[in-house]
């Protein structure tokens, strides 16, 4: 496995990379959200997998059809702003550094 691969690819190590679908890539994307990854980089992250599929297909490593199924998946969009509002109401720290929080006042 990679140096700073995602554990949740682990997984996925030791199955022929024919067999990965969309479902994979969203369990994946799901193990990040456990394990508290913010959007822009579980974003980030599914992109860099797409491409690795990408790379496979162009020098006929994997099917190409892999890689246009991962397309399929799309990101992780912004929650609605009430939602945003909402839940830096309820706890600021939460969404914000320190630094963040007090630079915002002075």
């Amino acid at each position: 496995m990679a140096p700073g691969a995602p554990r949740q690819v682990e997984v996925y190590a030791d199955t022929p990379s024919a067999l990965i679908g969309p479902g994979d890539l969203r369990a994946v994307c799901q193990g990040m959200i456990d394990r508290g990854w913010c959007r822009s980089v579980i974003n980030k992250q599914v992109c860099r997998i797409k491409r690795v599929f990408k790379w496979g297909g162009a020098h006929e490593l994997v099917p190409p059809d892999v890689y246009h199924g991962l397309q399929l998946v799309e990101g992780l969009e912004l929650a609605p702003p009430e939602v945003l509002i909402r839940g830096l109401a309820e706890n600021p720290a939460a969404h914000i550094g320190w630094k963040g929080f007090f630079s915002a006042f002075w």
